[in-house]
């Protein structure tokens, strides 16, 4: 049921330099993620952010060069994470795909135990949307015998930040006897190549490499 998408705060940040190139200043990479992430935020499936106010960064404390965000463009970047068409999957619709090809059996499991990680899942509002959206992609005739799960439909918070969530995982998966299905300093050392985890069964040298 692995299944991936490129979609995070790379996409993000490319949406949101392509919805400030109006501005005709050179923002850095960094002046983008910042404005990301302080002033980025998810609005609702049918929200329009009119009312959300513009926010100011300085970019030159030399010339006292400024950008204004403009409320439109806050909420417009992360957009991007919602919007499936028929060459890419959206969160969504990878996370609909990934539990209809879960067993039938477990399924009820998986869809109470959705936990959400990385940097781009710490923005306002996205677990909301990503719920909103699941449930619109669920009520499609190509999910139709997965709504029954929709009121099932649970997101766990863990003890730590949402960025930090993957490091802690891979921490105490590291500390534990995974009977085969790591991957040791010294192999990786010599070959810098990551298995495929989808396949984690037998030695980490035989899973097929990507």
């Amino acid at each position: 049921a692995l299944r991936y998408v490129p979609l995070g705060g790379h996409a993000i940040e490319r949406r949101l330099r392509s919805l400030l190139g109006e501005s005709g200043i050179a923002l850095s990479d960094a002046t983008v993620e910042d404005v990301k992430v302080r002033a980025c935020f998810v609005r609702g499936r049918n929200e329009t952010g009119a009312n959300v106010g513009t926010v100011k960064f300085l970019i030159d404390a030399k010339t006292s060069q400024s950008l204004s965000v403009s409320g439109d463009v806050r909420c417009r970047a992360a957009d991007v994470l919602f919007e499936g068409d028929e060459e890419r999957e959206s969160i969504a619709s990878c996370l609909a795909e990934s539990i209809s090809k879960c067993a039938p059996d477990v399924r009820n499991t998986v869809v109470r135990c959705i936990i959400l990680c990385g940097g781009s899942a710490m923005l306002p509002g996205f677990q909301a949307r990503l719920e909103e959206e699941l449930n619109v992609t669920l009520e499609t005739s190509d999910y139709s015998h997965l709504q029954g799960l929709r009121e099932r439909i649970r997101f766990i918070s863990p003890p730590f930040p949402p960025n930090c969530t993957t490091w802690v995982g891979g921490s105490i998966l590291a500390s534990l006897d995974t009977s085969g299905i790591s991957l040791s300093r010294e192999n990786y050392l010599e070959s810098p190549v990551l298995p495929e985890w989808s396949c984690l069964r037998g030695e980490a040298n035989d899973v097929p490499q990507k």
